[in-house]
């Protein structure tokens, strides 16, 4: 059963009228009984499902602590400027070495990209993360090729920047070595599938919205009569057992097959109605070609990904890694699971979010002195 917590700060209640009030509680009554029939049918599904999953142990391996990992983060933060005219994004990006739980190196590296506002924030936006996805990229092959690591771990997936690198192709950048964004959707692609083919390299998923269980029993049954209806991520947190993990492939067989089924939930929830299963099922395939060609010509390769969740302690979700299908994860996966875990993150990974974190108002603050130096050098 779950706890709720009920704020006692009622001043928002206070000031709509009373037939307002009577209203809204009204809906809390009738919401609140569609929550505990939600919940006792999920609670239904997810026995059902448990039989099905299969969860495994700790790998054993007793040269955990003297394998050498590599950990890379990033992180940006962007402030628009009225009085300066000036879009300004700052970002950075850094690595640390561990031999077993030792720290044995360390760097970090930064950028500024300054744009007119000209052009929509959010596009802007859309090239500083990518601009911090091929810094954190480069870093993490000469951390492959400098530091001679038996892994690489990356604090975003392989392909999390593709979804938005169409709207920024013809935009021009000029910063480093980029001209436009096609240039640099280009080179981080290549850096990506570089450290994808070595073999080495995994990467941790933040925020896993993935539904492939649910996309997997609509695929076997034809219908969405046993679907759970949460998130892959809220659904193994309900049922993977401390000191274990999971794999999509253990009972998919195929990699990468993960989003085919998680597509094919949202093509079947929205087509359902007016569709038989099979007309569904021709739609979604024509739906996920679409999307692969719309994105980079090497996205393709993320059918050859795996996905794996970690599980240290109950009272933390388990954590998602993604890694080439022929990568022997085991060894890692002893690693992570065998250091001390730091706010549900082994310690390596929190470490190195920690030391690259840049605060949402962090470029509203290199902005302010840019314009200290700027009225200063007015007054001479």
């Amino acid at each position: 059963m779950f706890s709720i917590e009920v704020d006692e700060e009622i001043d928002a209640w206070s000031k709509i009228p009373i037939p307002l009030q009577c209203q809204f509680l009204k809906q809390v009554d009738l919401e609140a009984e569609k929550c505990w029939e939600a919940f006792l049918r999920r609670n239904i599904m997810l026995e059902e499902l448990a039989k099905e999953i299969e969860f495994r142990g700790v790998p054993k391996y007793e040269g955990w602590d003297r394998l050498k990992v590599a950990f890379v983060g990033s992180s940006y933060s962007l402030y628009s400027s009225r009085e300066l005219e000036l879009d300004y994004g700052t970002y950075t990006a850094g690595y640390a070495v561990f031999l077993g739980t030792n720290i044995i190196k360390e760097s970090y590296y930064s950028g500024v990209l300054s744009k007119e506002q000209t052009r929509e924030l959010k596009k802007t936006q859309s090239i500083l993360e990518l601009l911090c996805t091929n810094l954190e990229r480069t870093i993490a092959l000469y951390c492959l090729k400098k530091e001679n690591v038996d892994f690489m771990v990356i604090n975003k997936g392989f392909y999390h920047f593709c979804p938005n690198v169409n709207t920024i192709l013809d935009e021009r950048i000029e910063t480093g070595k980029f001209e436009n964004g096609r240039e640099l959707v280009t080179d981080t692609v290549d850096k990506s599938v570089e450290l994808l083919e070595s073999l080495k390299t995994c990467c941790i998923i933040s925020n896993v919205r993935t539904s492939a269980l649910d996309g997997w029993m609509i695929y076997r049954y034809g219908d969405d009569s046993r679907c759970v209806g949460l998130h892959d991520s809220s659904i193994l947190a309900r049922l993977m057992p401390r000191n274990s993990w999971f794999a999509y492939r253990w009972i998919f067989g195929k990699p990468g097959l993960y989003t085919y089924l998680s597509g094919l939930r949202e093509t079947y929830l929205g087509h359902n109605k007016r569709e038989n299963f099979k007309e569904v099922l021709k739609l979604h395939k024509n739906k996920v070609n679409s999307k692969v060609k719309k994105l980079c010509n090497s996205v393709s390769l993320a059918r050859k990904l795996s996905r794996y969740y970690l599980r240290n302690a109950m009272r933390y979700s388990p954590l998602c890694l993604e890694a080439h299908a022929e990568v022997e994860v085991a060894p890692l996966i002893a690693y992570l699971m065998r250091v001390e875990w730091k706010f549900g993150l082994p310690y390596p990974i929190e470490f190195i979010r920690r030391n690259v974190f840049l605060p949402s108002k962090f470029a509203a603050g290199f902005v302010g002195m840019i314009k200290e130096r700027v009225l200063d050098r007015s007054t001479h």
